[in-house]
This record gives structure tokens, C-alpha cells and sequence, in this order.
């Protein structure tokens, strides 16, 4: 593998960042593609095939340098965030660039792969965010040597559970926003008090939902505002018209009801975004409005429902259950 290589930086360094990016951990790994005995020319040190060395990280971290075959090296440092951010910095500033899901790429990467469709599986694999992908990314290399056709609505569907889609929740001021999604998370991620405008810029978290990996986002409550809480209702407009799904949120008759110029256009929720709509105080009473479904966002009653019906609406049962192949790749850089 030489400089030449398609994509490849200054010197032909590539880099890909093979562990987890949504959360830190102990261990971090970036896997390396280039000519294992031009490793000084980045400032590692040099380690033959089938060797290791503990190493200094360009004054980072110290970890493992783990070279693998001709071509293929592992960098191992701490797996906290500011350390693999530091880490991916100093490889650039080298002139090493992010490896794309490209042919060569995956040839050295998987060298284990009986043939390209497995390779890209088993990157695949290593991409995917939700649960529900496994079982289904395992079956593929023999859906497509069997042949047949995958239908490019599918593939965009299902592409959901590679990279995680966005979920945006909305709705009037303290009717327990924020309390839905401290009990679909499983602990406090979000302020909550009985006082409107408790959440004043929108709160992001990756959560799983019925086995689907989401990126979930709490907007601040629809009401009259000003200053730094209209600006922050702004943002989490531009967030909604991004959405993939839109929980439209009611607490129960007489509390929390939308005024009748208020709802989905303040938000920039047009034609086209799925919206579920949902009441959240089950246990107080009827919600302000005709809803998909009804939950306690306090008690907790419903949420294994919702979660299922957020599922369904992202990525229906029919489509995971087809035999049919699923083009995977798409849209993450493989050909």
C-alpha cells in the first residue's frame, strides 16, 4: 500500500476510529492503514508484524502501538473523549486522513472476510449503533449470494440502524417533557421542576428505544418568550425541521393544551415528518388533545408501549422481517 492509494493523506497514512464514538471507554483503538516501516514518519515508534510495544502517544497518552500484518496497525490509548479527540488531532496534523469504507480499506481491515460483501458486514458491524442491526447485518452475506434485488426505500429506512435518526420531542411548558425523557433513559439526564422554562436549549442523548438506537432531543416548552429562551425556542426549531420523528407532547385536559396559533408550524413540523402524538399525563387525567397514545411520564406507565410504537414508526417490523437484501453500505463510502 503506497501513497498513491485512492483517499489516502501525506505520506499514505489513513486512520479509522474503531471503537465506539457515542460514549467513552477504558480502551480506545484507531485502527492504522499504511507501511508498517514508515510508522516514524507519524511519530510512532517502529513494530514488526505480529509485535507490540507500549508506546508515548506524542505526549497525549501512553498505549499500545499493535501492529497486526503489512499495513494494518492499531494505536490503543485511554478511551476517554479528550483522548481520542487529541489523538485523531495529532494523526492529522501528521497528514493522516479519516480511511473511508473503500475496497483496498476493507481488504486490509478484515483480512478474515471470505469476500467483500463480508467485509463490508463485518465494518458495518462495527458502525451500527442499535441492537436490532446485528441479527440482520449477519444474515446479509448469504441474502446477497443467493441473489435478488433491495429496494432503495428499505436500504433508507434501515440505514436508521447504522446512524442513529433523530427524534425531537415538543410541546407547551411544563406538561413533563423532561420527565418522559429522564424515564425512557433510565436515569436523570434532564432538569425538571414544576416552573416553565426549566429547559431552555434543547438536551441531546443517544438512547435505545425497543432495540433502535435514537438520538433523542427535549426542545423547550411552546410559550410566549423573549431574549435568551426565544433564541433558544429558534434553535430547537431548526432541530425539529431536521427531525426523523417529532413526539408531539400534551399533558392532560385543562393543563398544558396548545393555543390555537401555537403547535407544529412554530416548530417548522411540515408536511412530510412523522409526528406521534402523545399525552403524557395518563395519570392526572385525559390529555388536551386527540393523541396516538397515552403514558405516565412520572410513573412510568405506558413507556414500554411508546417505546415500541417510536420503533415501529421509525423503522417498521415488515421491513426487518423481509428476506430480501439490504444495501447496507449505502451512504457510508463503500462502492
Amino acid at each position: 500500500m503506497t501513497g498513491a492509494m485512492s483517499g489516502a493523506g501525506r505520506g499514505g497514512w489513513r486512520f479509522r476510529v474503531a471503537t465506539d464514538r457515542s460514549r467513552p471507554g477504558a480502551i480506545g483503538v484507531v485502527d492504522l492503514l499504511g507501511e508498517t516501516s514508515r510508522l516514524q514518519e507519524i511519530g510512532l515508534p517502529r513494530v514488526g508484524p505480529g509485535s507490540m510495544v507500549l508506546a508515548d502517544l506524542w505526549g497525549v497518552d501512553r498505549g499500545l502501538v499493535v501492529c497486526w500484518s503489512e499495513g494494518l496497525t492499531q494505536v490503543m490509548p485511554h478511551g476517554g473523549p479528550a483522548v481520542m479527540k487529541a489523538v485523531v488531532y495529532e494523526l492529522q496534523a501528521r497528514g493522516a486522513v479519516r480511511a473511508g469504507a473503500d475496497d483496498e480499506a476493507l481488504a486490509l481491515l478484515y483480512p478474515e472476510a471470505s469476500d467483500l460483501i463480508e467485509a463490508r458486514m463485518l465494518a458495518a458491524l462495527a458502525e451500527a449503533q442499535s441492537p436490532l442491526a446485528i441479527d440482520l447485518l449477519l444474515r446479509q452475506p448469504e441474502l446477497w449470494r443467493a441473489g435478488g434485488q433491495s429496494d432503495p426505500e428499505r436500504d433508507r429506512v434501515l440505514a436508521r440502524l447504522i446512524e442513529p435518526p433523530l427524534v425531537a420531542a415538543v410541546g407547551p411548558a411544563n406538561i413533563g417533557k423532561s420527565t418522559l425523557l429522564n424515564t425512557l433513559a433510565g436515569r436523570s439526564v434532564a432538569a425538571v421542576a414544576d416552573e416553565p422554562g426549566t429547559t431552555r436549549d434543547h438536551i441531546g442523548l443517544l438512547l435505545e428505544v425497543g432495540g433502535l438506537a435514537v438520538r433523542y432531543v427535549d426542545t423547550p416548552g411552546i410559550r410566549e418568550a423573549e431574549g435568551v429562551e426565544a433564541e433558544a425556542a429558534s434553535i430547537a426549531a431548526e432541530v425539529v425541521a431536521q427531525a426523523d420523528l417529532v413526539l408531539e407532547c400534551f399533558g392532560e385536559c385543562g393543563t398544558g393544551c396548545l393555543a390555537a396559533d401555537a403547535g407544529r408550524g412554530v416548530w417548522g413540523v411540515g408536511r412530510g415528518v412523522s409526528v406521534l402524538r402523545v399525552g403524557l399525563r395518563r395519570d392526572l387525567g385525559p390529555p388536551g388533545g386527540a393523541v396516538d397514545i397515552e403514558v405516565s411520564a412520572q410513573t412510568g406507565e405506558g413507556i414500554e408501549e411508546l417505546a415500541g410504537l417510536i420503533r415501529e414508526r421509525l423503522v417498521p417490523a415488515r421491513m426487518l422481517e423481509s428476506g430480501t437484501p439490504w444495501r447496507f453500505w449505502s451512504g457510508w463510502g463503500a462502492g
